[in-house]
């Protein structure tokens, strides 16, 4: 990956970082927001397949396989990750029926048509990025059906919030940042993709979205 953001993604989300979610999950489950697009994407899993953008250490893709998805496609930034949800897979037996990619889904899309997936699942993903559109447009016109995703809640507080995380970040000498993206934006993103918003659930920090064609 070329952009300084994925580099910064590489660096910050690493394998201490990594295992400590995973080691998380297994003993707690996923986190409050995650369970919640989960909800809204099980009704939804049934023979079909999904793409994860952005999947971490793989928990929608390992929760849905409980729910009879058919396959999934990882894609993420972080390799560490990618090797850990790898491993959770073959742990479960699901190894077979995922395929994990390295690297920016933006640019690997522009390269790869058959990157997409009946359900498509950002789950705090297009806050590290700062193409919100290019990323959530494209991973939109990659969805056959439904797209669930889970981003900060917008307005001057959590804006404060995230100026000063990434303030506290700048120490570490990553070109990581945080971006809270405006709530309308997305939903024009998806309007304008035929898609209808059809859930919304909302946590002390996050907002979580289901998309869905007619």
């Amino acid at each position: 990956m070329s952009c300084s953001q994925c580099q910064g993604i590489e660096r910050v989300f690493d394998s201490k970082l990594a295992r400590r979610e995973l080691r998380s999950y297994r003993w707690f489950g996923p986190r409050r927001s995650t369970s919640i697009l989960l909800q809204f994407l099980k009704p939804l899993a049934g023979q079909r397949s999904l793409l994860d953008i952005g999947g971490g250490v793989g928990v929608i893709q390992h929760e849905l396989f409980a729910y009879d998805l058919r396959e999934a496609i990882q894609v993420d930034g972080a390799s560490a990750y990618i090797d850990l949800s790898r491993d959770e897979s073959r742990r479960r037996g699901n190894e077979a029926s995922t395929r994990y990619i390295h690297g920016d889904f933006v640019e690997l899309a522009q390269q790869d048509s058959s990157l997409g997936g009946d359900v498509v699942s950002l789950d705090r993903v297009i806050c590290c990025y700062p193409l919100m559109q290019e990323l959530l447009g494209m991973a939109a016109d990659r969805a056959n059906l439904a797209v669930g995703l889970v981003f900060p809640r917008d307005g001057r507080l959590f804006r404060l919030l995230g100026r000063i995380g990434n303030f506290f970040v700048r120490f570490y000498d990553s070109d990581y940042r945080m971006y809270i993206h405006s709530t309308s934006d997305v939903e024009r993103i998806m309007h304008d993709r035929g898609f209808s918003r059809v859930a919304l659930r909302k946590t002390l920090a996050w907002q979580i979205h289901l998309y869905k064609r007619p």
